[in-house]
């Protein structure tokens, strides 16, 4: 019989490390730093690379490998996770600035189904001077005239489409750790926030059906003064705060003397 490798001698020490790291999901260079940290407690020689390294864990059933690409932009990067991984939590680790928004976050909050079949990720863009010009109607009618742009920057891991997209710098305002189906903390839009994004960027929330569902399973749990707050903190140079009254005003929310400042007098 054939001497194990040093590998397979380890399996029980690598599995122990891993474990201890403490992330349910891994990118390749959360693999590497631990295979670095602790191959020479592991008595593994030099000719076992971090490939073969990553070879063993996945075929070993340690780890189980997901493929995420990028078909439009020929991209595509590999998490490692511990048995079966929600694509929610695989999304936030496309980068430590990205946050749950939209449609994902008004699903996460209960106001519409959630579909983890599509799942929107915001990481924001970085601080721009503030737009010049004054608004007019003109301008106005051929802004909401055009097709709103969508990103084709999409992720494909499994049967869900992680779609990234590129918000405005905002310093993840609004943005708040949020407990979902035994998952760790997602970061995620908080709800008045989300609805807000919502009506900027509707496409990524199911279109007008569901936006208006979002806002009447609103009802009872919106703070009128923070949706307020939030939203001229967001500082959109288009007058939103109409089509938000429009919702609110739809959708029963009461008493409308709560939301005067989204109502043009």
């Amino acid at each position: 019989m054939p001497r194990p490798s040093a590998l397979t001698r380890a399996k029980s020490e690598i599995q122990q490390a891993l474990v201890q790291e403490g992330r349910a999901i891994h990118t390749r260079k959360d693999i590497a730093d631990i295979f670095y940290r602790n191959r020479h407690a592991w008595a593994l020689p030099q000719r076992v690379s971090i490939n073969r390294f990553l070879d063993f864990v996945t075929k070993t059933k340690l780890l189980q490998a997901y493929d995420l690409q990028s078909h439009k932009y020929a991209r595509s990067t590999t998490r490692y996770a511990h048995g079966e991984a929600s694509p929610l939590a695989m999304a936030i680790t496309l980068s430590p600035r990205a946050y749950l928004s939209h449609g994902t976050a008004l699903g996460l909050h209960g106001l519409i189904p959630l579909d983890e079949t599509r799942i929107y990720l915001n990481i924001e863009q970085s601080p721009k001077p503030d737009a010049s010009g004054r608004l007019t109607q003109a301008g106005l009618d051929r802004a909401f005239r055009a097709k709103q742009r969508q990103s084709e920057m999409i992720y494909q891991v499994n049967q869900s489409a992680i779609v990234q997209l590129s918000g405005k710098a905002t310093d993840r305002l609004g943005v708040e750790d949020l407990a979902w189906g035994g998952l760790p903390p997602l970061p995620v839009t908080n709800l008045e926030r989300s609805l807000i994004d919502a009506v900027v960027r509707p496409v990524y929330a199911g279109g007008p059906v569901a936006l208006a569902e979002a806002y009447r399973n609103a009802r009872g749990k919106l703070d009128p003064e923070h949706l307020e707050k939030v939203l001229k903190q967001l500082g959109h140079a288009y007058p939103y705060h109409q089509a938000i009254g429009f919702l609110l005003e739809l959708s029963g929310h009461e008493p409308a003397e709560l939301y005067s400042a989204f109502f043009p007098e």
